[in-house]
């Protein structure tokens, strides 16, 4: 169905962000962009906000950002709805905590493009899962249908730009 979504950073940890709109249920994660004129706005699809969702089921807005050299995550959790302006403030993170986020939302981490570098900033010191992680992000985003900009997970990759 037709909705608009707006997000707005809040807060000191704004900027570099990048924003993510994840629906676990239609196995989607979409990057959002700065929104036009719009102080740390960002939008999922065109620059008015509009974009197809499908109603009342539960979606998160990640962000994932750094800040000296230190990761900032900020999440939100809401259920869709055809009108929302929502507000993130993103804060400092450690590795349980963004593990956390990551695992509460039920999607497998690797489709989140900015994953690889910020694991790295958060000491993992498993340089071969890092590696793992890259070459399966590289995979996924060789498998998205040509006007998508989600990254899809498994058997639903026919059907994840179909949000209707």
């Amino acid at each position: 169905m037709e909705s608009e979504l707006r997000v707005r950073l809040t807060g000191r940890y704004i900027q570099p962000a990048t924003v993510y709109l994840v629906i676990p249920s239609k196995h989607v994660v979409a990057n959002g962009y700065p929104a036009d004129s719009r102080n740390n706005e960002y939008v999922f699809l065109t620059p008015d906000g509009k974009i197809p969702l499908p109603q009342g089921v539960t979606g998160y807005i990640l962000t994932l950002g750094k800040s000296n050299d230190q990761v900032t995550l900020g999440k939100l959790r809401w259920a869709i709805g055809r009108s929302q302006r929502l507000s993130v403030q993103p804060g400092l993170t450690t590795k349980t905590t963004f593990d956390k986020a990551i695992a509460e939302m039920h999607v497998d981490a690797p489709q989140i493009d900015d994953l690889p570098p910020l694991i790295d900033s958060l000491n993992i010191r498993n340089r071969s899962e890092v590696r793992r992680l890259d070459s399966a992000l590289l995979l996924l985003q060789t498998k998205r249908p040509g006007n998508c900009d989600c990254i899809i997970i498994g058997e639903a990759a026919a059907q994840a730009c179909d949000l209707k």
